[in-house]
Parts: structure tokens; C-alpha cells; sequence
């Protein structure tokens, strides 16, 4: 993601700013797969990413913004059994300069993964809807005017 950003900043110019970064992401960290103690470490290991960003991109905004996404949690909870925590974790940040955006609400597609529905992907009105949600609460921050 790093280089991938600083490419697309020397592609963009000198003129150029980062004003900040979305960050989606949870359900991963909330599987059998990565573990109970990952998704109990969520928090910090945020915390970390967040300094680890911010330290690799300050060459391009000293105190670099991050909005992310709160996970929803109605029936996902058999897919993702720590889905509750990583939620807890999210909606328990404090770091200055992220905002945060709840997905609860919003709408998922109803699948049958084989043991009962369960939503694990944003619906098309679901994934406008965040859309939304994530540019609203960046407009409402006033972050994009830092640099």
C-alpha cells in the first residue's frame, strides 16, 4: 500500500497532497483463520498501523487523516466469530485525526454460505451508502483542509 501511494504521488507531481486515506477493513482479522488473540490485538495493532503509516507517508502530510470503517456485526457473527470484538476494538478508537464511520445500518446481500444466511459483502446501495457516509464525515471533520 506504501509504494503503491508514494507511485501514485511522484506520478501526481510536486503540486500534489495527500490529504488522507479510507480504511476499510475488519473481517479479515475476525475469521477461525487469523485467530482469537488477532482479533483481541486489533487495537493495537491499529494503533500500530496507523504510526507505521503516518511515519512512511509524512514526507507528504505530517499528521496524515484515516477514516475507517466500524464492521457491522447482524448475522455475521457465524462467518466472522470475533466480529464483536474487532467492532469493540473500532469503535474504542482514540487516535487523533482518524474518523471513524459505522457500517451498522447499512445494507448487506443475504447468503447462504451453507450454514444460514449471513451477510459478508455490502449490497450495491449498501456499498453507495458508505460511500456517502465516509465523505460526509470527512466534509463534517475539516481534516482535508490540514496538510
Amino acid at each position: 500500500m506504501i509504494d503503491t501511494i508514494k507511485t501514485g504521488m511522484a506520478a501526481a507531481g510536486h503540486n500534489s497532497r495527500l490529504r488522507g486515506i479510507v480504511w476499510v477493513q475488519g473481517e479479515g482479522d475476525a475469521t477461525d483463520g487469523a485467530g482469537f488473540s488477532n482479533a483481541m490485538n486489533y487495537y493495537n495493532n491499529f494503533k500500530l498501523f496507523v504510526s507505521r503509516t503516518r511515519q512512511e507517508l509524512s514526507q507528504y502530510h505530517t499528521q496524515l487523516p484515516i477514516i475507517t470503517a466500524v464492521m457491522a456485526t447482524k448475522k455475521r457473527s457465524f462467518q466472522f466469530p470475533y466480529i464483536a470484538f474487532i467492532r469493540t476494538a473500532q469503535d474504542g478508537i482514540d487516535i487523533p485525526d482518524v474518523v471513524k464511520v459505522d457500517m451498522e445500518g447499512l445494507e448487506f446481500f443475504d447468503q447462504d454460505m451453507g450454514w444460514g444466511p449471513q451477510w459478508t459483502h455490502l449490497s450495491k446501495k449498501g456499498t453507495c451508502a458508505l460511500g456517502v457516509n465516509l465523505a460526509n464525515a470527512w466534509m463534517e471533520s475539516g481534516l482535508q483542509y490540514t496538510y
